[in-house]
């Protein structure tokens, strides 16, 4: 049976992307050290999910992808997080769900945005799900 005889797979699709900034977290208690400005190196993935195009043999180009994603971690790198609308309490978790929401008309099949902080062991996952 060929490729185009079977039935479409659905394929999740992910690029990687890193930033550098500053942030503090205005929430957490006086004396607290990230009540302080302080500096973080995330890792982040960007997940769609869709069909493999029957013509092209792929989920998505992934320069097109890259070059969706490249604006949305050019205004979080080397930058002071609190100081981005929508940004003002930058914990983990906001940032994933900023993201989504800067990429969610742009990319088709948007699945989820993930964050890593690997120096103190710790990611978040976001899926678009609200309460």
């Amino acid at each position: 049976m060929s490729q185009i005889e079977k039935p479409i797979p659905v394929i999740e699709f992910a690029v990687d992307f890193v930033f550098e900034c500053a942030h503090f977290v205005p929430t957490f208690p006086d004396g607290h050290s990230s009540r302080r400005m302080h500096g973080h190196t995330y890792y982040g993935k960007v997940i769609v999910e869709n069909l493999i195009d029957l013509k092209t043999g792929f989920v998505m180009d992934v320069a097109k992808f890259q070059e969706i994603l490249k604006p949305t971690v050019d205004k979080l790198d080397h930058h002071l997080l609190n100081e981005i609308p929508g940004l003002e309490n930058p914990s983990s978790e906001w940032i994933a769900v900023w993201i989504w929401e800067e990429l969610s008309g742009q990319l088709k099949g948007l699945k989820e945005i993930e964050i890593h902080r690997p120096s103190v062991g710790m990611s978040v996952r976001y899926r678009g799900q609200k309460v």
